[in-house]
């Protein structure tokens, strides 16, 4: 009886572990869901103030459907953080108080992270009115081309400011 019951539970267990495994190894992303790439550490910059500096602290995450550009974005945190960074710092203490700036900013923050993206590797889509995208579209991409027009985007779909914070 016991051989009975062993059997089963150990082909479930077995299963259940290769099924962890392979998730892991996409990174635990998931094709057509939202998939969201934490940018940690928080973004700290100072910003001005009239004749003070305050601090401003933001934590920063990607969301996207594609396992492709999830894996894109990990690979490539580091220029992505520099780019927010550099966004971040020309900002002011009005503008990042108010709601609706603070969206355009991150509209922005968007754009220019799907750009670098872009331009790096070649994986997503230039972003809407961007600059001479097709002279700075890579190598690969020209060569893939044909082969990404028949599968389904992969693109970042959002940037969201997931913590904020200005003292």
């Amino acid at each position: 009886m016991t051989r009975k019951l062993l059997s089963p539970l150990l082909l479930l267990i077995l299963t259940l572990g290769l099924a962890a495994n392979a998730h892991a190894a996409s990174g635990g992303y998931t094709e057509g869901k939202p998939n969201y790439i934490a940018l940690d550490p928080a973004i700290v910059v100072n910003l001005a103030a009239g004749r003070r500096m305050k601090f401003m602290q933001v934590k920063v995450q990607a969301m996207t459907k594609s396992v492709e550009m999830a894996e894109t974005i990990e690979a490539n945190k580091p220029a992505i953080r520099h780019e927010l960074l550099m966004l971040l710092t020309h900002q002011d203490t009005a503008t990042m108080s108010d709601v609706q700036a603070r969206e355009k900013v991150r509209a922005e923050a968007l754009t220019v992270v799907q750009q670098l993206i872009y331009e790096l590797t070649g994986v997503g889509e230039a972003p809407a009115g961007a600059e001479n995208a097709e002279s700075k579209k890579p190598k690969k991409a020209e060569e893939d081309e044909d082969e990404e027009e028949a599968s389904a985007p992969v693109r970042i779909e959002a940037i969201y400011f997931t913590d904020f914070i200005i003292q």
